[in-house]
């Protein structure tokens, strides 16, 4: 996308809308030039080593307004699920994405920079001091103990990732456009290792095995 082109959309949430954008020689999606702006990307699958960014937005060239990828603060297990704290542009909105598939097809994601083999959810930024709004297949709200603009709270479901996977995410902001994926924030792995072999307390196997039962998934 380039020479000034304007507001394209590429993929959406509704049903049909997504697409994928796999095995190129280059970028999935590759957006440069200085009035570039405005170029929305959702909800596809982007994956299978583009042998250049999944994203690429020409910062040098000012597309998209440089629009900033989002960071992954920390990424916290709860029961089956993960919740994640982000940084973004103040009222945009965040995409989350597993960057990696271990099954067919077999997806290693890029690195540093994830690409986005399964749309996950979105949120965005609510700047009045409320929580954000989060919507999609794999994610739901959870009360953000920060409540300043800029800053994301959500629980992604078990059901879109296991402990281990990589989660990226993508900004989207209403007049700048699409970020880049942001850099791949690898989800806790819980280990419990037994030390003694007392019946019960620290280290113990029943100590594991409670642990376990608390922390499932």
């Amino acid at each position: 996308i380039e020479n000034n082109a304007l507001n394209e959309t590429i993929g959406g949430t509704a049903a049909g809308q997504p697409n994928t954008i796999a095995f190129n020689g280059g970028a999935g999606i590759f957006v440069t030039g200085a009035g570039t702006d405005g170029h929305k990307f959702s909800a596809n699958r982007i994956y299978s080593h583009n042998t250049a960014l999944g994203i690429n937005i020409n910062f040098g060239g000012g597309a998209n307004n440089n629009q900033a990828a989002p960071t992954i603060s920390s990424v916290t297990k709860n029961g089956s699920n993960y919740d994640v704290v982000a940084t973004l542009t103040s009222g945009a909105t965040i995409e989350f994405f597993r960057a990696n598939n271990a099954a067919a097809p077999a997806v290693s994601p890029d690195v540093p920079a994830g690409e986005g083999f399964q749309f996950l959810g979105k949120c965005t930024d609510d700047t009045g001091g409320g929580a954000a709004a989060c919507v999609g297949p794999h994610v739901n709200l959870v009360a953000d103990a920060n409540t300043t603009g800029g800053t994301v709270q959500a629980r992604i479901l078990g059901t879109g990732l296991a402990d281990g996977d990589l989660l990226s995410a993508t900004t989207t902001h209403s007049t700048n456009g699409t970020s880049q994926f942001a850099s791949n924030f690898p989800l806790p792995i819980l280990v419990c290792t037994v030390t003694n072999t007392l019946d019960s307390g620290a280290g113990s196997l029943r100590d594991c095995i409670n642990y376990a039962n608390s922390n499932p998934g």
